[in-house]
């Protein structure tokens, strides 16, 4: 994962274009470590002792941590673009105790129980192995020091939508679908989300079920939350359901055990790979309709215009993320209108 492609497009096209440091955003990211440790039962000021290793992102997290007191924060990120940013904002800032490293944390070598915290928000689903992830930052992390996890959670409507939208996603490239996004006048903030959903390499939909059984094996125990009840598959839910999230799987973590070799224990783990959203769609009996309707508009899509099939993906994503997914209602409705909108593209091709 360490190609120039996929660290341009982390570092330049998602989350959202061009996103630049800001103080609004790093004050937002520590007003959530605040709030975490508190429902923890943790006193937010024993920060000040630890040292905070940040696994991907831009480095506004890690800049959280620093706001925030920590005594160190370490940030490794895929994208060269993130690491410069990170890394300029910290010179003109005057911030001594942070360091950010280009590289894949498949493969980068940290030592073994160095950090009080652990932290991987927004990353550890798109690991080439997502497993093998899990046992590295275990490693990483000193026994009694705290892990802080989120993955997609599988078998919601949104993930639904958007690996089926990633099907599609090889008969476009991700320049033609910048430009019919400029065509379709998209929002800047909007954009990321879009080529993120479409072209990011890995995208593993986590199971509670499957990330639990691992955290046993691997010596983590849960302290928040101490207990979920999702259900494997929930398409009545919106997405981004705030201010919970419940779109996404979510934990922190105490290291109770340690593995010092992480490949052999990501062997005896199971999360290697992503669920298979279309396969839990098909459990719920309603989601016929909307299959069908996408089926009909990927066949089209393989013979039309190519800017005009990346304008259609643009709207059409729009609809499923923008106006469906984030509406209450049942899931019925959702695939109803899902279904309506690739009939009315596929028309359109």
């Amino acid at each position: 994962m360490t190609d120039v492609t996929a660290g341009t497009l982390y570092g330049q096209q998602v989350h959202p274009r061009n996103r630049q440091l800001a103080d609004a955003g790093i004050e937002m990211v520590c007003d959530t470590h605040r709030s975490q440790l508190i429902a923890m039962g943790l006193d937010p000021r024993m920060v000040r002792d630890w040292s905070v290793l940040e696994c991907g992102g831009t480095g506004r997290d890690a800049l959280g941590w620093i706001r925030l007191g920590a005594k160190h924060v370490t940030h490794v990120d895929l994208s060269a673009d993130n690491v410069r940013r990170l890394q300029a904002f910290a010179s003109d800032n005057g911030i001594a105790n942070l360091t950010s490293h280009h590289g894949d944390l498949l493969e980068v070598d940290l030592p073994a129980g160095s950090f009080d915290v652990v932290r991987s928000r927004g990353v550890w689903h798109h690991l080439a192995d997502p497993a093998l992830g899990l046992a590295r930052y275990a490693r990483w992390c000193r026994r009694g020091g705290y892990l802080h996890l989120n993955a997609y959670r599988a078998g919601t409507y949104y993930y639904y939508g958007v690996k089926l939208f990633r099907k599609l996603a090889p008969l476009v490239t991700a320049e033609e679908m910048i430009a019919a996004m400029d065509a379709e006048a998209v929002p800047q903030n909007r954009t990321g989300a879009l080529l993120d959903d479409f072209f990011v390499p890995y995208m593993h939909t986590a199971s509670a079920a499957v990330v639990e059984r691992d955290f046993a094996r691997a010596g983590l125990t849960p302290t928040w939350p101490r207990r979920r009840g999702w259900p494997p598959v929930d398409h009545d839910i919106r997405y981004p359901d705030l201010p919970e999230k419940e779109e996404h799987i979510q934990y922190w973590l105490r290291k109770d055990a340690h593995h010092e070799d992480a490949r052999g224990l990501a062997a005896k783990l199971d999360y290697h790979a992503g669920e298979d959203d279309l396969a839990l769609a098909r459990d719920l009996g309603y989601t016929a309709e909307s299959l069908t309707a996408f089926e009909r508009f990927r066949a089209k899509a393989k013979t039309a215009d190519r800017a005009r099939l990346a304008r259609s993906l643009t709207r059409l994503y729009m609809l499923h993320s923008f106006e469906i997914s984030i509406m209450p209602m049942a899931g019925t409705e959702r695939h109803k209108r899902v279904a309506d909108g690739f009939e009315r593209e596929t028309a359109a091709l």
